[in-house]
């Protein structure tokens, strides 16, 4: 970043959106264990044997979320007074550099549930994308309102 460039916004995209699977399977799993110890107070056999698989599965969960914490650390956005940066990935970088002055439009795309959690996508476009693809897309926004009217800023200056 050179002194000229002015950092007006940088986040992660919003974070139940990697975890809430996640999250929901764990719940799952946790019942499953109660029920097998429950059950063991019946039958011995069955009991331990819901309560060692379910224990598996959710050792294999915790990894898994483990997993989706560094997906969801590796991407982050950027928006400079000059220019949007999509940074993704932990020991290789990704970077995607989108010039303010080069945006043509962009477009913000919002899910029933991104309107509940507040959230959205940013699509950009340049004029030099191949087929209907934006140029770069921030996912996942958090406080979606508050970014686009960041862009709007950048943009008009």
């Amino acid at each position: 970043m050179s002194s000229e460039e002015k950092l007006l916004w940088s986040d992660n995209p919003f974070w139940l959106n990697y975890f809430i699977h996640v999250l929901i399977l764990i719940i799952i799993d946790i019942c499953g264990l109660v029920a097998g110890f429950f059950l063991g107070q019946y039958n011995q056999l069955l009991g331990f044997s819901l309560i060692l698989t379910f224990s598996i599965v959710l050792l294999v969960l915790g990894i898994w979320l483990i997993i989706q914490l560094f997906k969801w650390k590796s991407v982050t956005y950027f928006i400079y007074d000059d220019k949007i940066v999509i940074s993704k990935g932990i020991i290789n970088k990704d970077m995607i550099n989108v010039m303010v002055d080069k945006i043509e439009f962009y477009k913000v795309k919002k899910s029933f549930i991104d309107r509940i959690w507040g959230t959205g996508d940013i699509q950009i476009y340049t004029g030099e994308e191949v087929g209907n693809e934006a140029e770069a897309v921030l996912r996942d926004i958090s406080n979606i309102e508050k970014v686009e009217d960041i862009l709007k800023t950048v943009l008009s200056g």
